[in-house]
């Protein structure tokens, strides 16, 4: 289980053996998705990604100013969609895979679904 704790601060507890960890960013945590053995985090300026199993060593890559407004994971890849961009699907070594350009992205959490 994962939960924002602070603006810049998640907390990651393990109920299997009641292991807690903290996760400092520098920025504002934006949006944040964990399933799959992998948590995705985006903050004002960058997405992390974890392996479930190493809490340590994120990858990160920059967002350039891109604000996301939802993350979808998926077995081996996830989606980030934001305003500029729309929707951008990255594997989870932070390579982008692609960029698919549709007309009217809907950037509204609630409407993803409807992708």
């Amino acid at each position: 289980v994962v939960s924002l704790q602070e603006e810049k601060v998640l907390l990651g507890e393990n109920v299997d053996n009641n292991t807690k960890d903290q996760l400092e960013f520098r920025d504002r945590v934006v949006k944040m998705s964990l399933g799959w053995d992998h948590l995705v985090v985006t903050t004002s300026s960058q997405c992390l990604i974890y392996s479930t199993s190493n809490w340590n060593t994120p990858l990160i890559f920059d967002l350039k100013g891109l604000t996301t407004s939802a993350i979808l994971l998926a077995r081996k890849l996830f989606l980030i969609v934001d305003s500029v961009q729309g929707l951008s699907v990255y594997s989870y070594e932070g390579r982008l895979i692609c960029s698919p350009k549709k007309k009217k992205v809907p950037t509204h959490s609630a409407l993803i679904p409807l992708l």
